[in-house]
């Protein structure tokens, strides 16, 4: 494939991966502005990763791809709201572990990434299903090709796999 159509075909993905991402979201920054707690759902992704198990700021950096330095942030917000805790590390005064709280438990266990309601939702019920294993199965080797997208799959499936 030429170059022109290679850009052409990624701004075209890229818009409407857009708005799929903000259709998935809209659903849950609703659920997750109900709970009253000011966060969105980009802390609520954070708060979601630190389900599966205890990360520092540079791991959650690595995952994310964030500066460290906006991360801080994030995660300073986060603890205000007891969300999250940072740990101390007795092996490794520079290490500082991030832990989920049991509100932060709680919240994950109440909020649904998705819902009946939510337009995506309603929209993957117009597809059938050999036709989201293929979008899923695109969407995989898509990010699986990107520098860090194996490590952010394993991730997911991780938990995934906690969830059932």
């Amino acid at each position: 494939m030429e170059q022109q159509s290679i850009v052409q075909n990624a701004v075209e993905i890229h818009g409407l991966s857009s708005l799929v991402l903000k259709f998935f979201n809209d659903g849950m920054e609703k659920r997750i502005k109900e709970q009253g707690l000011g966060i969105k759902s980009f802390h609520f992704g954070i708060i979601r990763m630190l389900y599966m198990g205890v990360l520092t700021i540079s791991e959650l950096s690595s995952r994310l791809g964030m500066d460290p330095s906006s991360l801080v942030r994030m995660i300073d917000s986060l603890e205000e709201k007891e969300l999250v805790k940072r740990g101390t590390d007795p092996d490794d005064r520079r290490r500082n572990p991030i832990h989920l709280t049991e509100k932060g438990r709680k919240l994950i266990e109440d909020v649904p990434v998705l819902a009946d309601e939510d337009p995506m939702f309603e929209a993957l019920h117009s597809l059938d299903p050999e036709e989201i294993r293929d979008l899923k199965t695109l969407l995989f080797k898509l990010i699986y090709n990107i520098p860090e997208g194996k490590m952010i799959l394993n991730f997911a499936r991780q938990m995934q796999n906690k969830e059932k």
